[in-house]
C-alpha cells in the first residue's frame, strides 16, 4: 500500500485535502452533466411550446376554411357564382394551410417524445454518475489515490463523464486486487515464519527430551547388578531349594 501511494504521489498533501481536490474534480464533471440536462429540459419544454402553437395554428386555419365553405354556400343560395367560386378556392386554400400545420404537428410531436426519451436516458445517466463517483471517491480514498484520481479527471479533456468513471473504476479495481494479493503474501509470509518459529522449538523440545533419555540409558548401562547373602546369585540360591525339595520327595 505504501509503494502504491508513494507512486501515484500520495504523500504530497494531507488526506482531507487529496480527497476534497479530488472531490471537487469529479464534482465538475456532474455539473457539466447536470447543466446538459437543463438544457435538454429547456429544449423540450420549446418544442412542447412550437408543437402547441402549430396545433393552434392548424386549428386557425381549420376555422378559417370552415367560414369560406358557409360563404360559398351562402353565394350558391344567392345565385351569385363569382362569389361562391371564389369562396371555395379561398376554401380549399385555408384547408390545405390547415393540413399543412397538421402534419408539422404531428412531426413536431414524435420529436418531443423522441427528446423526452432522451431526457429520460440523460437523467438516468446523471444519477448513475453521481453513484459511480461516490464510489470511486470512496475507493480511491481507501486506496490514498486521490491524487492520481485528480489527475486522470483532469486530463480527461472530452472523454465523457460515464466512459471515464468506468475507466478509473476498472483501474482502481487492477490496483485493489494488486493490494488484495499482496497482503495475502505477506500473511502467508508471517504464518510462515511463525509456523517455522513453532517447529524450531518443538525441535529444540525433542532433542532435550532425546538427551535426557540417552543419559538415562547410559548411567543405567553402568550400575553393577544386586547381590545376595554368602556371595551366591540369586539363581544359585533358587536351584539350590529345588534340590532340597527333590530330595525331601525322594525320602517320603
Amino acid at each position: 500500500m505504501v509503494k502504491l501511494t508513494q507512486f501515484f504521489g500520495g504523500g504530497a498533501k494531507s488526506a482531507v485535502g487529496r480527497a476534497n481536490t479530488a472531490q471537487s474534480a469529479l464534482t465538475l464533471l456532474i455539473t457539466a452533466m447536470a447543466n446538459e440536462l437543463v438544457v435538454a429540459k429547456n429544449h423540450l419544454a420549446l418544442a412542447q411550446k412550437e408543437e402547441n402553437l402549430l396545433a393552434k395554428q392548424a386549428e386557425v386555419a381549420a376555422r378559417a376554411a370552415e367560414h369560406w365553405r358557409q360563404r360559398a354556400m351562402s353565394a350558391v343560395r344567392a345565385g351569385d357564382d363569382v362569389v361562391s367560386k371564389d369562396a371555395l378556392v379561398r376554401r380549399r386554400e385555408h384547408e390545405r394551410t390547415a393540413g399543412e400545420f397538421w402534419a408539422a404537428r404531428d412531426k413536431q410531436r414524435d420529436e418531443i417524445e423522441r427528446l423526452k426519451a432522451e431526457l429520460s436516458d440523460q437523467s438516468y445517466r446523471v444519477e448513475e454518475a453521481k453513484h459511480k463517483k461516490n464510489a470511486v471517491l470512496l475507493r480511491a480514498k481507501q486506496m490514498r489515490v486521490e491524487d492520481w484520481l485528480e489527475a486522470v479527471v483532469k486530463a480527461a479533456g472530452r472523454e465523457a463523464p460515464l466512459e471515464l468513471l468506468d475507466r478509473v473504476g476498472a483501474k482502481l479495481l487492477a490496483l485493489e486486487e494488486d493490494a488484495l494479493l499482496s497482503n495475502e503474501l505477506s500473511e502467508r509470509s508471517i504464518a510462515s515464519s511463525s509456523r517455522r518459529a513453532e517447529d524450531e522449538r518443538r525441535a529444540e523440545a525433542d532433542l532435550l527430551h532425546l538427551k535426557r533419555l540417552e543419559e538415562g540409558s547410559e548411567r543405567a548401562a553402568k550400575k553393577p547388578l544386586a547381590k545376595t547373602g554368602g556371595g551366591k546369585s540369586n539363581g544359585d540360591s533358587r536351584r539350590a531349594r529345588a534340590g532340597a525339595s527333590r530330595e525331601r520327595r525322594a525320602k517320603r
